[in-house]
């Protein structure tokens, strides 16, 4: 037999195998994002204010981490969601909007499984800045 019978097979094996792999790769980043009403309790708005300790400006969503005011002797960490780094340009937002150290209040739907984590509804940066509607919920 003619070694092109051997290669054809070979070839189709190898495109199958990348398929694959592509296929497998697409879908687990796909299923990292996820809705918002999976995650979050979209009837429970609740208000944050604090102080920002960390900003991660990357897809698929910006994330601000807060130190919110809990009872009157602790604070509370928060990972807010709240939209894509394109989004948040679209808002008239950059990097250079959200610092550590600053103070902001948040309008937020929290958790369903009771994780300190929420999504942005609107933000009131610190210094009386105007609200900006930055979120999902």
């Amino acid at each position: 037999m003619p070694a092109e019978c051997y290669r054809q097979p070979m070839r189709t094996h190898l495109l199958l195998w990348t398929v694959g792999v592509l296929q497998t790769a697409s879908t687990a980043a796909l299923s990292a994002h996820h809705t918002v009403t999976q995650v979050f309790d979209v009837t429970k708005h609740v208000t944050l204010e604090g102080t920002v300790t960390k900003v991660e400006w990357k897809d698929p969503h910006v994330i601000l981490h807060l130190d919110a005011r809990g009872d009157e002797t602790r604070t509370i960490e928060w990972r807010i969601e709240t939209l894509n780094p394109q989004g948040l340009s679209r808002a008239g937002l950059n990097q250079d909007s959200f610092k550590v150290g600053d103070a902001l209040t948040a309008a937020v739907c929290i958790a369903k499984d009771g994780a300190r984590l929420a999504v942005t509804h609107e933000i009131t940066r610190s210094g009386g800045a105007a609200s900006v509607s930055v979120g999902g919920c």
